[in-house]
């Protein structure tokens, strides 16, 4: 009897391949007893679709598990509908908010991106590195989102680290935009600069310093790994040469897991596979494992980026991260791995949610 998987899959404008990818993960290595049910929830923002979706999924589909990728907007409700209904959830998503308390459900688990953690671990990394000040870049769709908080919170813990201010390109950037970065970053005189920006205000904010010529030769830039996507850096030679990020995934990863993934990945569907086709294949693999039929083989269950079990206390997966470095040379962006970054023991679940998630975009990186 086959196993049935119901997905949840949204839409998006700024990653329109992004639900494609993640179904191309997903079934990349799965058994052919599995069989995948699929319901969209348009943009992933509106309870009353998801509950809908997942309703359709249940009793019309009667699939064994639930997976996908949602947001943050009213997502205490939604698990709160999947555990009345006694399913089981393994959903992703990008960690853009302040990640939410699973625990008091007992079939709900998240493997998430883990944006806020790679930017809590990017504090730390500052005080690491001795700088004193740093500048925030970012614009009014990534201003809002929790990360963003989450580094002032590593401020907080490291007490010689300062936030120097922030730059916030408005929706309709200014004529001079790219002259107030460059007084921004000439008057407040951080020592380094942190770049936060995604999708089409990733491409203006890489056409801006093109223009002000602000680049990590003239003072350390660490990006967040939406402002360097592929297609940025196709469009800005030289621009982010010398540029760092804190991530737990690139493509690049050098790992066996991970190349045997990028390898059987790209032979299949003839590209390099993206973070939301990563997230389909994590899922795919803790999906298989929690419906194994015996339960009492235990099993070192490892992915692309490392060994893949539910944190007892938070419900969800958690991964090394590591600093990493763009060289350009030759006309092409090389990604290299420097090192893995040192983590303290709270680095894992301080900055939970206790209470539900209010405020910023529906579903961060999705909606515009």
């Amino acid at each position: 009897m086959k196993k049935k998987i119901g997905v949840l899959l949204p839409n998006s404008k700024t990653y329109p391949k992004l639900s494609k990818e993640f179904m191309a993960g997903l079934t990349l290595n799965l058994p052919e007893d599995f069989e995948i049910k699929i319901e969209g929830i348009g943009f992933g923002e509106n309870p009353k679709v998801i509950k809908s979706a997942i309703q359709k999924l249940v009793y019309q589909e009667n699939v064994s598990i639930l997976t996908g990728l949602l947001g943050h907007k009213d997502l205490d409700d939604i698990c709160e509908f999947v555990h009345n209904l006694d399913e089981t959830l393994i959903f992703s998503n990008l960690g853009a908010s302040v990640p939410l308390n699973l625990n008091k459900w007992p079939k709900i688990f998240c493997n998430s991106f883990q944006l806020n953690k790679s930017t809590y671990l990017l504090g730390n990394l500052f005080s690491q590195e001795k700088f004193k000040k740093i500048g925030i870049s970012t614009c009014y769709n990534d201003a809002g989102y929790g990360f963003n908080k989450i580094l002032e919170t590593a401020f907080n813990k490291e007490k010689n680290l300062e936030l120097a201010g922030y730059f916030i390109t408005p929706l309709y950037p200014r004529e001079n935009e790219a002259d107030l970065m460059l007084n921004f970053v000439q008057e407040a005189k951080p020592d380094a600069l942190f770049c936060s920006h995604n999708g089409i205000f990733a491409e203006e904010h890489a056409n801006f310093l093109k223009e002000n010529k602000l680049s990590s030769k003239t003072i350390p830039m660490y990006m967040n790994p939406f402002s360097i996507g592929e297609k940025v850096l196709k469009k800005s030679p030289e621009v982010f040469d010398g540029a760092k990020c804190v991530t737990s995934w690139f493509p690049e990863l050098d790992t066996e897991e991970n190349n045997y993934f990028s390898i059987l990945y790209t032979e299949k569907f003839g590209s390099k596979p993206t973070v939301f086709s990563l997230l389909g294949f994590e899922n795919s693999l803790l999906i298989q494992e929690y419906l194994k039929e015996n339960k009492e083989t235990t099993t070192n269950l490892k992915g692309p980026r490392g060994t893949l079990n539910f944190n007892k206390n938070t419900s969800r997966t958690d991964f090394d991260h590591y600093l990493w470095k763009l060289k350009y040379e030759n006309g092409n962006y090389k990604v290299l791995q420097e090192k893995k970054i040192k983590q303290d023991q709270k680095s894992t679940n301080h900055f939970l949610a206790t209470e539900p998630i209010i405020g910023g975009w529906s579903n961060a990186y999705l909606c515009h």
